[in-house]
């Protein structure tokens, strides 16, 4: 058991999309060698809110940055809490999951966020190897 009165503990908020496209849904490969816990896992797009910005313009910003798509009409189905540790402590992350069902433009990716992409189905995703921590435990928290 971790003494947590000793450890570094940070917090994070971040806003997640499962992008569904024709029963399937958006998972990209992440890119941050510094970082092993999540370098090279697959993930549903998204990220960090930004100071002054809502969780649905972080949303639509984290997803255009990573994908080039813009999302439409996101719909917030829930939070989720995840922690890591991380060199310097212990990092809590709060999730907030959205259903992108709308969205307009093709997957472009930026290579410094992800090195691949792919459509799956639940059953796909359910079974995938290499998910970044809680990614099945969200969907399954979440399915819709």
């Amino acid at each position: 058991m971790v003494d947590l009165k000793n450890v570094k503990h940070t917090q994070v908020i971040a806003s997640v999309g499962l992008v569904e496209r024709n029963a399937t849904f958006l998972l990209t490969r992440r890119v941050a060698p510094h970082y092993v816990h999540w370098h090279d896992r697959w993930e549903f797009p998204g990220g960090k809110i930004g100071p002054g910005e809502t969780p649905e313009e972080a949303l639509c910003r984290e997803i255009y940055e990573e994908t080039s798509l813009t999302i439409v009409q996101p719909r917030l189905i829930g939070v989720h809490t995840n922690h890591w540790e991380i060199p310097n402590g212990i990092q809590q992350t709060f999730i907030l999951f959205y259903h992108c069902y709308s969205f307009e433009g093709e997957v472009v990716l930026n290579p410094s966020e992800s090195s691949a992409y792919c459509w799956n189905s639940l059953e796909e995703i359910a079974t995938k190897q290499n998910l970044l921590d809680g990614t099945l435990i969200m969907l399954k928290q979440f399915s819709i």
